[in-house]
């Protein structure tokens, strides 16, 4: 009898179209042959095949193919063991014991990880000590059984060494344990401690179902974190996870559409309520990670975000960023509740009406901001054009661009193309001109070096207190960069750590304009996420000389004039001075 090779096996239990199909909406295109738009680049027409029959696929746009072990590795990212390993768990085969991804770092993390969620939940269930946790979320938030299991709900003890004696009997070393993210080492002396206590625990699954990391809620309400979330680990990146997606992805190709929440909690309800194409951000504005994994389950999102002046910075950060991807973009207003945790809890019914009811996100934005203001006053026309004009410069599609500005002319009863001019200057700047439009100019190369300079000074908040010293702020020109400089420059002052997360929450709550800016600022170095911090760096000090040179350049410009007017009048004084000025520049300018 001829053995089998477990890859062979494995590529013969599953089928492509299947394990494709999980990552991207698949039409037939004959009788063994599924056509979809290529998920490794963009295109509008589909030219990525599978082939059932030769269970292999291809794309005739950029040239990728392969079996389903090498569309795997690239979609996830991974090596071929690791690849390997996800695919035979999914096809039931056990590898031999051999495998060298048993033995790997990885491996050994998710193993830690695994067990930590089985020891979470099992305390959850069973220990008297865990008793408040399981009436907060059975009787308060209204969950049952069967959801505590089907999302793995746990409990982390009231101790300092609960879990670590736990796993410690499972054989996990320490530095797995701290390298999962689920122990922190002691700063003073030897030692860890758990970093998850007192804690309901929600596992956070990756679109397989594995856990790779945790979310965890105080139970203390006097502890000042109420949420706490793994740190950034070799299996856990923020910003590249979508809570509840391995429970939704099936419901979300279905519906062709995913409903993205704010809370653990607002998901997990929701699932429980029967509307199950709903995934959680974790309280972040979508990322570029998150918009991917989306892409490859349906062609929109309809976001449901507290839309109090932070939530909605961090809602058009995410907005931008579903649009670049060609995303369709809707809003779920709550028609009651804080949360839709809460309408779900009040009412189950209105929370499937409110997403049924969803809008395209501009119809949102417009209906909200013209409902507000009256058109016969000048200066609600100024302010809802100041509010909207800048969300219409990151809308990609020239006919539906043309569309809100005719809607917007029509209200502020203003020719469509003053609107065009005004769009062109607007702040946020171009990501692609209509091309039915007369052309907008070029963004202005000095906008373009403030928005990076504004743009990594957010990646990289450290650089703030040297760059300080060599950019003043008269440097960035009058208007909303300046401001945004001068307000960094604050808030680094003020608070010790700033993150984004903390300036777009300030920014929300002082100026419409500068959120707007701050996002746009985000938005243009997109590129640089995935840059090394040196590499970040470096950038930002190119630009900040860049800026300087512009700058004193028009500085020079303008003491010319000045000298030859002072010459004119024989003014000794001020043409010394003035030299002396035009001198110290012409130094700075040879040292940039």
């Amino acid at each position: 009898m001829i053995s089998v090779s477990p890859i062979e096996e494995i590529k013969a239990r599953l089928d492509i179209a299947e394990v494709v199909g999980e990552y991207v909406p698949l039409k037939q295109a004959g009788p063994e042959r599924l056509r979809a738009r290529c998920p490794f680049h963009s295109e509008r027409t589909p030219s990525f095949m599978v082939s059932r029959d030769r269970q292999i696929y291809h794309c005739f746009g950029c040239g990728e193919g392969g079996d389903v072990i090498s569309f795997v590795q690239k979609m996830e990212g991974l090596e071929f063991p690791d690849a390997l390993r996800l695919l035979a768990k999914k096809a039931n085969v056990e590898l031999p014991s051999y495998d060298p991804k048993l033995q790997s770092e990885r491996a050994s993390i998710l193993e830690a990880l695994r067990l930590a969620g089985s020891f979470f939940h099992e305390y959850l269930l069973h220990a008297k000590a865990a008793e408040p946790a399981r009436t907060y979320l059975v009787e308060t938030r209204a969950l049952t059984a069967d959801t505590l299991e089907q999302f793995q709900l746990g409990y982390a003890p009231d101790a300092w060494d609960g879990l670590l004696n736990a796993l410690r009997k499972r054989k996990i070393s320490d530095a797995h344990l701290v390298a999962a993210g689920l122990a922190v080492r002691r700063e003073k002396g030897s030692g860890m401690y758990d970093r998850f206590r007192n804690r309901i625990m929600f596992p956070i699954r990756d679109a397989h179902g594995t856990i790779i990391g945790f979310g965890g809620r105080a139970m203390d309400a006097n502890e000042p974190a109420k949420y706490i979330n793994t740190p950034q680990t070799m299996v856990y990146n923020k910003s590249a996870v979508l809570y509840g997606l391995d429970q939704a992805k099936a419901a979300i190709r279905q519906e062709k559409v995913a409903v993205v929440v704010e809370g653990y909690m607002d998901c997990i309800a929701s699932h429980q309520a029967g509307v199950k194409h709903v995934v959680a951000s974790s309280g972040t504005a979508l990322t570029d990670g998150q918009v991917h994994l989306l892409k490859r389950f349906a062609p929109a999102v309809a976001l449901s975000f507290d839309m109090d002046p932070a939530g909605e910075t961090a809602a058009k950060r995410g907005v931008a960023v579903a649009w670049r991807e060609g995303l369709d973009v809707q809003v779920v207003s709550l028609p009651f509740g804080k949360d839709p945790d809460e309408c779900i809890r009040k009412d189950p019914k209105a929370w499937a009406e409110a997403i049924a009811q969803r809008q395209p996100i501009l119809d949102f934005y417009f209906s909200r901001t013209l409902n507000q203001r009256d058109p016969e006053k000048v200066e609600d026309k100024k302010a809802a054009a100041k509010i909207l004009l800048p969300v219409l410069t990151m809308v990609a599609d020239p006919i539906e661009q043309t569309h809100y500005l005719q809607k917007l002319g029509q209200w502020l009863q203003v020719d469509e193309q003053i609107l065009r001019r005004k769009l062109a200057s607007s702040t946020p700047g171009q990501h692609s001109a209509p091309a039915t439009a007369t052309p907008a100019p070029v963004m202005d190369r000095t906008e373009r070096i403030c928005q990076q300079i504004l743009g990594l000074l957010q990646l990289e908040p450290d650089a703030i207190p040297s760059i300080a010293k060599d950019l003043p702020a008269e440097a960035f020109p009058p208007g909303v960069w300046r401001d945004l400089y001068k307000f960094f420059l604050n808030q680094y002052s003020s608070e010790h750590n700033p993150s984004p997360a903390t300036w777009a929450q300030a920014a929300g709550e002082r100026d419409a304009s500068l959120a707007d800016a701050l996002a746009v600022a985000n938005l243009a170095v997109t590129s640089f996420t995935r840059a090394s911090s040196v590499e970040r760096h470096r950038e930002i000090e190119a630009a900040v000389r860049a800026l300087l040179r512009v700058w004193v350049d028009q500085e020079m410009a303008k003491i010319t004039p000045a000298l030859h007017a002072a010459e004119a009048r024989h003014d000794t004084a001020v043409m010394q001075e003035l030299t002396t000025q035009f001198t110290a520049l012409t130094q700075q300018l040879r040292r940039l």
